[in-house]
C-alpha cells in the first residue's frame, strides 16, 4: 500500500463514523432488536459475497475489493449489539 495507507485507513474510519451517526438516529426509530438482526444478516451476506472473489484469487483478492469489504463490514458493526 505504501503511501496510500492513510487514504485506506481514513476511508475505513469514515465508514465507522458515518455508521455510528446513522445508528444513533435509526435505533430510536426502528429499535435495537431489528437493527441487530439486520446487521447479523448483513455480516453473513457480506462474508458469503466476499468469499467468492477471495476463492477465485486464491485468498489474495485485490486491495480495493478487500478495502470495500472491510468498510462495509465495519459499517455494519456499528449496528450490532448483544441484546
Amino acid at each position: 500500500m505504501g503511501a496510500r495507507f492513510p487514504l485506506f485507513f481514513a476511508l475505513i474510519a469514515m465508514s465507522i463514523g458515518l455508521a455510528s451517526l446513522l445508528n444513533g438516529r435509526l435505533v430510536m426509530r426502528l429499535g435495537m432488536q431489528l437493527l441487530t438482526r439486520r446487521a447479523l444478516r448483513s455480516f453473513l451476506g457480506l462474508t458469503v459475497l466476499y468469499s467468492v472473489p477471495a476463492f477465485l484469487y486464491a485468498g489474495q483478492a485485490p486491495l480495493w475489493r478487500f478495502n470495500g469489504y472491510l468498510m462495509s463490514r465495519l459499517f455494519v458493526s456499528a449496528f450490532y449489539s448483544v441484546t
